[in-house]
């Protein structure tokens, strides 16, 4: 099971990755939006995927279930979804073809992945502290390239 996960999350990182706005995919603009809204959209985005791949890792290196599969997968569905209901964010320009379709494929791994993630075995695992302050340690490393990957989206968004 914590393979099965570990590709589900690795997948939807990639996945969300290849839309990151000012890329080859995502093209809108939404410069009626005030750039904190965007900005802290673009954080939810980052945090989303760096999350995933964090979970990913655990899962397939560690061997280990995360008990965060169905609300990582779960949040994956509901952004897809306001999206492609044209709830948020709103642009005047039209989603692509090719957005459209990655936002469907990730819909259909969110869903997996919370549905996995629920009938997976998640009793929580204890960690040494050593563990804990190596995790740490990693998600420090982790501040640089997603401050820039936000400030780049939010830039590119507006």
């Amino acid at each position: 099971m914590p393979r099965t996960l570990g590709i589900l999350y690795l997948l939807s990182a990639i996945n969300l990755a290849l839309m990151i706005p000012g890329g080859f995919v995502e093209t809108r603009s939404f410069p009626d939006y005030p750039i904190l809204i965007i900005a802290a959209f673009n954080l939810l985005l980052t945090v989303l995927g760096f999350a995933s791949l964090f979970f990913a890792y655990r899962s397939l290196v560690q061997h280990r279930n995360s008990g965060y599969a169905a609300l990582i997968g779960a949040s994956f569905v509901l952004v897809y979804l306001v999206d492609l209901a044209g709830l948020f964010p709103v642009s005047q320009a039209p989603m692509s073809l090719t957005l459209i379709t990655l936002e469907l494929v990730g819909v259909i791994l969110g869903a997996t992945l919370a549905v996995i993630g629920i009938s997976a075995d998640t009793k929580s695992q204890s960690l040494e502290n050593s563990n804990v302050g190596l995790t740490r340690q990693r998600l420090w490393l982790l501040l640089v390239p997603g401050t820039l990957i936000v400030a780049f989206a939010t830039y590119s968004a507006i």
